[in-house]
């Protein structure tokens, strides 16, 4: 027996959200590992990224608080200036 379309589009929904929300979930448990590493004096040491990159915790902090607030921004200017 076949699914209706508005189902399979009910359940596509349902796991996107899902989705975003362990996304979300499990980038503020990294961001709180590196904040509790900065905490511990570990802020400045180097460790080697996935990509092969050396950076630092407090930079990885820095990314992560800066990106959501700079998308934000932008979203809101795109939503207001629409309507001027």
């Amino acid at each position: 027996m076949a699914r209706s379309p508005a189902r399979s589009k009910q359940f596509g929904r349902r796991a996107g959200i899902i989705g975003i929300a362990l996304g979300i979930v499990g980038i503020a448990n990294f961001v709180i590992y590196a904040a509790s590493k900065v905490a511990e004096g570990h802020g400045l040491d180097f460790y080697m990224s996935g990509s092969g990159a050396k950076t630092t915790y407090i930079s990885t902090i820095v990314l992560f608080v800066i990106l959501p607030i700079v998308l934000g921004a932008a979203w809101a200017w795109s939503r207001w200036s629409k309507y001027d």
